[in-house]
């Protein structure tokens, strides 16, 4: 958008769509010494005030590719900020004008219950107090959700979500809210 150009004017580069795998592409060029302008796709970068794209950048399709930040031995599980954003899936299954959810691709990718559970458990074992699931709908898939409620269960740490009230049924309710 003509927004996100005018900030280019600002920073001398920047990425369209998912950041993970770019970023990463970069980092890896950067310090290899490579020219990264025109080289990885999805990076919008500025050259003598000209604004140009390395090409467009797919959705991840498989989500388990992106490394896990929790999983990684520099992840600081210090925690200094005592709360965790945690993501299971993304996109929405709505495509509601005014939200980011969507970001221009239909559907949902999700991570794999597996990847998830060695996550939690790497979070449930950080000194952090808040669990934040930034799913669009946590509740949005009923047996995923209970999966996940499942390896939630015992723990002291506050854990937040955001359902859709039409998709709850009693278990989920009591599982959720008590």
């Amino acid at each position: 958008t003509i927004v996100e150009l005018k900030l280019l004017l600002c920073f001398p580069l920047g990425c369209e769509g998912e950041g993970e795998i770019p970023f990463s592409e970069l980092l890896k060029n950067i310090s290899s010494l490579k020219d990264f302008n025109k080289t990885i796709s999805g990076l919008w970068f500025r050259i003598n005030n000209t604004i140009q794209q390395a090409g467009p950048r797919t959705f991840i399709k498989n989500l388990d590719e992106i490394p896990s930040p929790f999983l990684n031995p520099t992840w600081n599980s210090d925690c200094s900020k005592k709360i965790v954003l945690y993501e299971s899936y993304r996109g929405c299954i709505y495509n509601c004008a005014f939200c980011l959810y969507n970001r221009g691709e239909k559907g949902i990718r999700k991570f794999s219950i597996e990847r998830i559970e060695q996550d939690i458990k790497a979070i449930l074992s950080s000194p952090c107090e808040h669990i934040r699931f930034i799913d669009a709908i946590f509740n949005l898939d009923k047996k995923r959700t209970r999966q996940i409620l499942k390896l939630l269960e015992g723990t002291d740490k506050y854990v937040e979500v955001e359902v859709c009230a039409e998709l709850l049924d009693d278990e989920l309710i009591e599982r959720i809210f008590y």
